[in-house]
């Protein structure tokens, strides 16, 4: 997204400092404010403790507050990356996300051997990295995608009687939302193994016992069909190639399915 010079996220600007509990006060004059709904001019914003504690038009000045001129920028609320595949310089990538205004990215794929780095980041909470979650690793077959050749030791399931304990090893490793992945290749002209419906089906119920949303990879209509229908809360790709028999749009919300489009990628 290209942003207008005139347009700046200030709010980012200042987020390292403000986050700390002995920072002074801060007050952002006359600045135009996007709070995720509306849009409203010649605003000021006082920031205390790391928390906005104040929004109008000519706020009286406070002891020792720091003050910051809006005008001619405008502040919006931290933006949200919604699949990414953390690297293992996580840490940058973290920086960087706070540098681009994204303040939390949902990793959409870890391996166990990553999670503990990006479990201790997550709960540092620490105010120059994007807050973090992730999916952990992702339920598929043997010899589905992503496993290796030889499979690699990863966790794999095949059977709906495996679902509970396949949902309870990844939340015990730190997953914060359950992914599947069905994807038989296909779109690329070749054939893999890929979870039936049944097991797809379970694995929402045993997420969901445990309080957790599932996520699903899908890359053809036919998969997205299936995942919605399996009941999973959200898609973690938008489909392409052959088109969905009707209007996928309003299927999904009759659902009450979201879509992570990916269009970029795709």
């Amino acid at each position: 997204m290209r942003i207008p010079s005139a347009v700046m996220l200030i709010a980012f600007a200042v987020s390292v400092s403000c986050f700390a509990q002995s920072a002074p006060p801060q007050l952002i004059r006359d600045v135009r404010v996007f709070d995720g709904e509306a849009v409203h001019d010649h605003e000021d914003v006082l920031i205390q403790d790391g928390r906005i504690s104040a929004l109008g038009q000519h706020l009286p000045p406070i002891l020792g507050e720091i003050v910051i001129s809006g005008s001619g920028r405008m502040l919006l609320p931290g933006l949200i990356d919604a699949h990414v595949h953390i690297p293992k310089e996580a840490t940058i990538a973290l920086q960087q996300g706070i540098d681009l205004g994204v303040t939390t990215q949902l990793d959409m794929y870890s391996s166990p051997d990553k999670l503990l780095t990006l479990k201790a980041l997550e709960k540092s909470d620490a105010p120059n990295l994007s807050d973090l979650r992730t999916a952990g690793m992702g339920a598929t077959v043997p010899g589905g995608h992503p496993t290796p050749p030889g499979g690699g030791g990863l966790p794999t399931l095949s059977r709906p009687e495996e679902a509970q304990a396949f949902v309870d090893a990844r939340i015990a490793e730190g997953s914060d939302y359950i992914k599947v992945i069905l994807d038989d290749f296909s779109e690329f002209h070749r054939q893999i193994p890929t979870l039936d419906d049944q097991t797809v089906r379970a694995i929402v119920v045993a997420a969901h016992r445990r309080g957790r949303l599932v996520v699903s990879h899908v890359l053809t209509a036919k998969y997205a069909q299936e995942a919605i229908e399996a009941g999973v809360d959200g898609l973690a790709h938008m489909y392409e190639g052959e088109d969905f028999k009707g209007d996928f749009g309003a299927f999904a919300a009759q659902h009450h399915v979201f879509v992570i489009p990916t269009l970029s990628v795709i």
